[in-house]
């Protein structure tokens, strides 16, 4: 079993951008998922201050 780890930015865009990644990502290497988890994180933001809250989502297959 393998796993296949996708961040994304917690806004509709973000969260439709990674939608995207995740179908073109799975048909280009045909991959069958068997688990998948998602998590809420908050990560440091790109100025190194302001803290940005994530989705972190696995896929195992």
């Amino acid at each position: 079993m393998k796993v296949h780890t996708f961040v994304a930015k917690l806004s509709i865009d973000g969260v439709h951008e990674m939608d995207t990644h995740i179908n073109d990502w799975m048909e280009r290497n045909k991959v069958t998922p068997l688990h998948i988890t998602q998590t809420y994180a908050m990560e440091t933001g790109h100025d190194g201050r302001r803290p940005e809250s994530v989705i972190v989502t696995s896929l195992w297959y």
